[in-house]
Order: structure tokens, then C-alpha cells, then sequence
């Protein structure tokens, strides 16, 4: 299992937080080419399914090769 970085941490720490009514903020995570944006959305939805494991997500992408990205990067996990 990959670990995350200190910024990705953050990401979802701060996602969890509005999530979680501990921030009155809208999330946006705004994360460079490269950053790890497919890997940060993967753990956090497999944390989500670990604390509640009736959530549904939907993950939305502009185009297709982000949707298979971002599925390939779940199914690694």
C-alpha cells in the first residue's frame, strides 16, 4: 500500500472536516498535475467505505481516460 503525502493527508483531513461539520467552508482541493489528485480521491472514498459501508459515491470527470484513471487507481488500493 502506497503511503500518502503530508499535502494529501491534508486534502482529505480537510474534506473530512467539512464532511463532518467541523469546517463551514465548501471543500475544493485544488492539487497540481502530478499531485496525486486520482490517488487522494481513491483513499479517501476507501476510508469512507471503511467508517460507513453503505455510502455511494459518485465520481464525475470531463473526460473519459480521468474516469478510467481514476478507477484504475481505486482498484489498486
Amino acid at each position: 500500500m502506497l503511503t500518502l503525502r503530508p499535502y494529501q493527508e491534508e486534502a482529505i483531513a480537510g474534506i473530512d472536516a467539512y464532511l463532518y461539520g467541523k469546517a463551514g467552508n465548501a471543500p475544493l482541493c485544488v492539487i497540481p498535475t502530478g499531485g496525486g489528485k486520482s490517488f487522494i480521491m481513491a483513499e479517501f472514498i476507501r476510508r469512507l467505505f471503511a467508517r460507513r459501508p453503505n455510502s455511494k459515491v459518485q465520481v464525475i470527470a470531463h473526460v473519459k481516460e480521468l474516469i478510467g484513471q481514476n478507477y484504475q487507481e481505486m482498484i489498486d488500493l
